[in-house]
Order: structure tokens, then C-alpha cells, then sequence
């Protein structure tokens, strides 16, 4: 693989690989790429606009000396009233009930569940009695 080389139009990644044509392109879709991002479009538009995968996109923009946000895993929910939620679906509300009621999926309320080290109840409802 060739040396990495970056200039002023951007973050070119191998450019020496390829023939003049192909870097040229490539230096000018990576600084288009920079420009986009300076200009306040999101990663995901960029990429998309590029025909580069996120994580690529990424990785060029942060070559071309772009400090990225923090990497992020889904979104963070600091208003649910965890305690609350827990005693909730102990006292028999379901997670799609608990979901509805603070505004999030019950999926969300399930992995909090798990994560809080809940019993989690089968699915569906109880057998008659």
C-alpha cells in the first residue's frame, strides 16, 4: 500500500496506488468532502453524497485534521426515571405499557430493565387462571 499523503484539497489515502486521473478525483471528492463538513453537513449526508461508507467518510475527514464529536452509541436517555421504570414493572406494568408512559420505545425500557439486572417476565400475557 502506498504512503499516505495528505495537501491542502484534503486527505488523499494512497494516492500514489493510483493513476494521476484517480487521485486527482480523489482529492477533489475529499475536499469536497471538507467542505461539506466545515460547512455544517452531517457526516451521514456527506457520505451518502460521496458514495463512501460512514465509517470511511470518517476516517478522510479526520486524515484532513477534522477533530470528530464523540463517537456515540445510540442516543442517551438521562431524563428516565430508572428507580421509577424498575418499580413500575415490578408492581406488573408491561415494557411497551412503561415505553408509552415516558416517551421512549419499549425496547428502550427493556434493555434498561436487563441492564438494571431485572427479571424480565415472558412475553404476552399471563395464562388465565
Amino acid at each position: 500500500m502506498g504512503a499516505r499523503s495528505a495537501d491542502a484539497g484534503g486527505c488523499s489515502v494512497g494516492d500514489d496506488d493510483a493513476p494521476a486521473g484517480k487521485a486527482v478525483a480523489r482529492q477533489a471528492r475529499n475536499a469536497a468532502m471538507l467542505q461539506a463538513y466545515l460547512g455544517g453537513e452531517s457526516l451521514t449526508e456527506i457520505a451518502d453524497q460521496a458514495g463512501v461508507s460512514l465509517s470511511w467518510a470518517g476516517r478522510l475527514l479526520r486524515d484532513a485534521g477534522v477533530v470528530m464529536p464523540e463517537r456515540r452509541q445510540g442516543v442517551k436517555r438521562h431524563n428516565l426515571d430508572v428507580p421509577a421504570i424498575i418499580r413500575e414493572y415490578r408492581d406488573g406494568q408491561s415494557t411497551r405499557a412503561l415505553g408509552d408512559r415516558h416517551d421512549t420505545s419499549y425496547q428502550t425500557i427493556r434493555r434498561l430493565l436487563l441492564r438494571s439486572g431485572v427479571q424480565l417476565r415472558p412475553h404476552g400475557k399471563p395464562p388465565r387462571q
